[in-house]
């Protein structure tokens, strides 16, 4: 079929008047044109979709850290009570995060990134919020799990917690493997789709992506007071088989004591 169409197309007397007027029609009869409708036109906003995600883990680990030795510094690990230590670790946490949020919000913008495509000029509140829940997210997990860890084991999850996040957040979910499905629900990549979507008013999936958010915050508040008050009652737990020992020892006559020796 395809042969007998070239072989009238060029036995028609026409072809030579089309090919002097509209060659292209001949040369290439079906042609498409890419039109990128959200172009990735501010190269300044991949501080915030992509590298300002590591510098909030970042952060939020040297607060978990600072935070942390000052608590064994002044104390208050230990004289305050388990309800109290559990106040002061949630307000402190979540009160530097929303300073710091603030503070690299703020410094987006002295690099003229554009928040104000998709919301106007509520885009910065926007923006600055999303940061906030992002911070919390990812960084509550540090938060709750030095307890359990250590200062000398957090480091260790804090690599595995960042290679989770970024290996889902590079490309897009639907050309990688099935077994990075998870991305749907981790940190990083609900923190760069929101992000997206004020920078460069893509799709809104900023209600959907922050509630992904707030439900891993939810779950530090959580996980927080449960890991706080394990470790407390160990540690406040007296030696019960150490006395058991002793009392026993105790119970045993003198020469009965000296004659098992």
């Amino acid at each position: 079929m395809a042969q007998r169409i070239a072989q009238n197309a060029t036995s028609s007397t026409a072809l030579a008047s089309i090919m002097a007027t509209s060659p292209q029609t001949i040369v290439s009869p079906i042609y498409y044109t890419i039109q990128n409708l959200i172009p990735f036109d501010q190269p300044v906003a991949t501080a915030s979709t992509f590298v300002g995600m590591l510098y909030q883990v970042i952060m939020g680990f040297f607060v978990v850290m600072i935070a942390q030795n000052a608590r064994e510094a002044s104390g208050y690990h230990k004289t305050l009570s388990t309800k109290n230590l559990i106040i002061l670790r949630l307000s402190s946490s979540t009160f530097a995060y929303f300073m710091i949020s603030l503070f690299y919000s703020l410094m987006n913008l002295a690099f003229q990134l554009d928040v104000t495509r998709k919301f106007g000029r509520g885009g910065f509140m926007v923006f600055w919020m999303v940061n906030y829940v992002g911070m919390l997210a990812v960084a509550l997990a540090l938060e709750s799990l030095i307890t359990l860890l250590t200062v000398r084991g957090i480091p260790f999850f804090m690599l595995l917690w960042i290679i989770a996040n970024l290996s889902v957040s590079i490309f897009p979910l639907e050309v990688m493997p099935s077994i990075f499905r998870y991305g749907h629900a981790a940190p990083f990549y609900n923190l760069s789709r929101a992000l997206r979507t004020v920078v460069f008013g893509t799709k809104n999936h900023v209600g959907q992506s922050v509630g992904i958010l707030l439900a891993w915050v939810a779950i530090s508040f959580i996980t927080l007071p449960l890991i706080q008050w394990f470790v407390r009652r160990n540690e406040t737990r007296p030696p019960v088989a150490n006395e058991e020992i002793g009392q026993g020892r105790s119970g045993v006559p003198f020469d009965a004591e000296s004659t098992l020796i």
